[in-house]
């Protein structure tokens, strides 16, 4: 929610992800909680063509409660302003999760084939392991390619 319009690169279809909202004595702005988490991630242009690059930021409170229109999307109100509103719309239920989304967008690549290393670039993990201890039991098409290459090189012996 720390994005600014200048963070997105249309062209290319990328956002850059360099800040993230912090606490302490207010709200400031300050860098993503690891390493990785700077970084820029691949998003569809039909995603991008949807935003509004208006304001200062990209995602802005829609001036439900005591905050104005337009300021800044932070932690406190992202659940009561956005996300709720966004779910009744949607008529989802089970309700999900701000994080299911993350997670679904993870085992959708997994499911798709893309490599553990993009995923955890997109994702912003300081680790591998993290990406894989969390998401590697989804990926059966790997573990499934795995075990048809060996019985291809043990070949008709190993039926």
């Amino acid at each position: 929610t720390a994005l600014k319009p200048s963070d997105v690169d249309r062209t290319r279809s990328t956002v850059r992800i360099t800040r993230a909202w912090k606490r302490g004595g207010g709200y400031r702005i300050g860098p993503p909680k690891t390493r990785r988490s700077v970084r820029t991630i691949d998003i569809p242009k039909s995603v991008l063509d949807k935003l509004d690059y208006s304001g200062e930021w990209l995602f802005t409170n829609p001036g439900r409660g005591r905050r104005a229109e337009g300021g800044p999307v932070r932690a406190p109100n992202f659940r009561t302003n956005v996300w709720n509103p966004a779910i009744e719309r949607a008529e989802l239920n089970p309700k999900p999760r701000i994080h299911d989304l993350r997670h679904t967008a993870a085992s959708w690549w997994i499911q798709a084939g893309i490599p553990l290393p993009v995923i955890q670039r997109q994702l912003g993990h300081e680790s591998i392991t993290t990406t894989v201890n969390t998401y590697g039991h989804i990926d059966r098409k790997s573990a499934q390619a795995a075990a048809d290459v060996m019985a291809k090189i043990l070949g008709p012996k190993a039926e």
